[in-house]
């Protein structure tokens, strides 16, 4: 699924953040406390696998949309930041996850999503498949997956959702 950057905006003011934390969801598999969640969140496999997949995205992003992607970077940041902070619950979520709003927006797939449309390659949706489990309110908190040194592997689909 390949977005467009006003539909991933539009997502963001739809998104009814974390309103069902903790539930049975249907896509993948579930972390069973929100202290398990908090620590995949953290985890050094969710965090390689998010930097792994955020710069293979910026390094294909064609030369002529470079200037496209800064100014969707900063519009999509802007946008999270206004429809997160109206969230319910989400100060307490940022307390258990020992970040501040920044830095947890950084980490959530819209502004990947973006970036990774912008390469205009259907293989890159490590950030555009998350965006489904936003939607229905749950949080990606983790990944399970292996990446490797000696070779590129963009990160699948594998995540954990609270």
């Amino acid at each position: 699924m390949v977005l467009i950057y006003s539909e991933v905006l539009e997502k963001i003011d739809k998104t009814h953040w974390f309103k069902n934390l903790g539930q049975q969801n249907d896509f993948y598999t579930s972390a069973v406390s929100l202290e398990q969640a908090v620590g995949l969140w953290r985890s050094a496999e969710f965090e390689e696998a998010h930097s792994v997949a955020w710069e293979a995205f910026k390094s294909n992003i064609p030369r002529d949309r470079k200037g496209e992607w800064a100014r969707c970077f900063s519009e999509c940041k802007d946008s999270l930041l206004k429809s997160l902070g109206k969230a319910p619950g989400v100060h307490e979520l940022l307390s258990q996850c020992q970040q501040d709003i920044d830095d947890f927006i950084l980490l959530l797939p819209h502004i990947g999503a973006i970036g990774e449309s912008l390469t205009e390659n259907a293989d890159f949706n490590f950030f555009t498949n998350q965006l489904e489990v936003y939607d229905a309110g749950h949080w990606v908190c983790g990944w399970l997956g292996d990446l490797y040194e000696d070779e590129f592997v963009y990160p699948k689909s594998n995540f954990i959702v609270f």
